[in-house]
């Protein structure tokens, strides 16, 4: 989750320099989340729980963009009842994915493909 949340971060920097309103230290700024968001997925990946560390990154990551987004930069979020229901069902659809990969089994070292 950490690794989303400091992905979405580096969106949300990556947005700022792209629109030009920056200040000079955003420029070092940028790659350290990123950085650190690297080293922390390889870990999670590296545990053994692939699926539960993607599935994740892929909810943390733009859930956090779209959040600092509207929060930070004051970008608008869609309005209406068809945006609300696909919204919802896109979350539906997302928390089914994640509990069906957190419930599957690491692959352990012997199940590994050999390479003969």
């Amino acid at each position: 989750m950490a690794a989303g949340v400091l992905y979405g971060a580096t969106a949300t920097l990556t947005r700022v320099l792209v629109d030009g309103d920056w200040e000079p230290w955003f420029l070092l700024a940028v790659p350290l989340p990123a950085l650190i968001a690297l080293a922390l997925l390889q870990r999670a990946y590296a545990v053994g729980h692939f699926g539960v560390a993607f599935a994740a990154l892929q909810v943390a990551d733009p859930l956090t963009a779209v959040a600092f987004g509207a929060l930070l930069l004051g970008e608008p979020l869609p309005t209406g009842a068809a945006s609300t229901l696909t919204a919802l069902a896109a979350g539906a659809l997302t928390a089914a994915g994640t509990v069906a990969l957190a419930r599957t089994t690491p692959m352990s070292p012997t199940s590994l493909p050999t390479g003969r």
